[in-house]
């Protein structure tokens, strides 16, 4: 569950968390909370660990200041003129193919294309391609001048030939034209490969955050 602010004060914390598990099972949901790194955190994890949640999915939220662009001092991995990202119009049938095919999400095509069709009107879209075929690709929405990185993926036979890194310097680039000043991301803790192109880019860590899971 995420919380949207701290809730009435009349209610201590263990009260709170029962009233989520009470909203959770009555749609016969696994009660899931959604927890930052941030001091005024602390006391629901303690009190969760000590319910029996279990700590699950830990990830790096990170972030860029545009103006410095640091990802063009750095000197780009990709050596191959075939590793060339370019932007398209939107999510096309082909790019959301292409997406389901790197991502291994074939057979939930059809839930991908509704959930994309909610992202804002305002992105980039990007796409790598060999012999006519998608191999890499990525989005980045933007709103009141903030840029977000979603769904960077390469197919996992090409992986480490800094497709990667082709498509998220094309969409930073498109960022800066459409004016964005800041750009954000996120990354699951232990994915080294990717950590390592966002510490290259020049993307440094704004917060951590994890889900605690009734086990």
């Amino acid at each position: 569950m995420n919380a949207l602010y701290p809730g009435s004060e009349r209610l201590g914390l263990g009260e709170k968390i029962e009233a989520c598990e009470k909203a959770y099972a009555a749609r016969g949901l696994p009660t899931v909370f959604k927890v930052l790194s941030f001091p005024e955190h602390e006391p629901l994890d303690a009190e969760l660990e000590a319910r029996g949640y279990e700590r699950l999915d830990g990830t790096f939220v990170r972030k860029l200041e545009l103006g410095e662009k640091p990802w063009r001092a750095a000197e780009a991995r990709a050596t191959s003129a075939e590793a060339v990202a370019s932007i398209e119009g939107g999510f096309s049938p082909a790019w959301i193919d292409g997406y389901c095919s790197c991502s291994g999400n074939a057979e939930r095509r059809d839930l991908v294309a509704a959930l994309l069709a909610n992202v804002p009107p305002k992105l980039a879209v990007a796409s790598v391609r060999r012999d006519g075929e998608i191999v890499a690709c990525g989005y980045s929405p933007m709103e009141r001048r903030w840029v977000g990185f979603y769904d960077i993926v390469v197919r996992r036979e090409l992986r480490g030939q800094g497709l990667g890194e082709a498509i998220m310097r094309v969409l930073l680039e498109a960022a800066v034209d459409s004016g964005a000043r800041r750009a954000y991301l996120q990354v699951v803790a232990g994915n080294a490969p990717a950590e390592r192109l966002y510490d290259k880019l020049g993307f440094r860590e704004e917060y951590r955050y994890w889900y605690r899971r009734k086990a």
